[in-house]
């Protein structure tokens, strides 16, 4: 659940110890351990720009998400440390479903001039990943020979067709932290509310290549 829930707002209000899990926002209200959204984003734009990809899409969560949010910014951020064009064609709707990103990926490479069609793709998380991919194999698009692909959380993507590159999450390191902060709250040695942040890890596959 999230800050505003009924749930957490209840518990809050009574003094119940708790922890969230998967909230990185600034100033959270109640204690959180998440993997810093901004950091493994801005990994997955780095291995792009390195290996010379300068027309780079996001294929983006659904709306109200906080990663959703977090990951944009990275995108953003990067793309503009690197003096690369923010293209608005790049960037899919805000969505959880395969029908939109296929229609996106479609209009990219069907609307847009050569020159504005992105060479890489990251991709909001493995699912989404595999709708672009399947949506690239569609329209005739070799990943990574055509259209590099990134994802998020090595969720199965391993048995990918090709394997993917993408970021892996510290799922136990999170998990161990909530519970250290939770037994913290339970025997007073912590009364403050901590936002505690862990680093993801890029696995690179076979999902990568510089551009033709």
């Amino acid at each position: 659940p999230g800050l505003g829930s009924i749930l957490v707002t209840t518990l809050r209000e009574r003094g119940f110890p708790m922890v969230l899990i998967g909230l990185s926002g600034e100033n959270p209200s109640v204690s959180s351990c998440d993997i810093d959204n901004l950091h493994a984003a801005g990994l997955a734009m780095r291995e792009f720009a390195e290996a010379g990809h300068r027309r780079i899409a996001l294929c983006q969560g659904p709306e109200g998400l906080e990663p959703t949010e977090l990951r944009r910014a990275a995108y953003l951020a990067a793309l503009s440390e690197a003096g690369m064009p923010i293209d608005g064609d790049l960037i899919s709707p805000l969505t959880a479903d395969r029908a939109p990103v296929a229609l996106w990926v479609r209009s990219m490479f069907t609307d847009l001039p050569a020159e504005r069609r992105p060479t890489a793709i990251l991709c909001f998380n493995d699912t989404h990943a595999s709708y672009v991919l399947d949506a690239l194999v569609e329209f005739g698009l070799r990943v990574p020979h055509d259209v590099s692909l990134i994802g998020f959380d090595n969720a199965g993507s391993a048995h990918f067709n090709p394997p993917l590159t993408t970021i892996g999450q510290p799922y136990r390191e999170i998990g161990i932290c909530a519970v250290k902060s939770l037994l913290a709250q339970i025997a007073g040695e912590q009364n403050a509310p901590r936002r505690l942040l862990l680093q993801g890890e890029l696995i690179r596959r076979n999902s990568v290549a510089p551009p033709r």
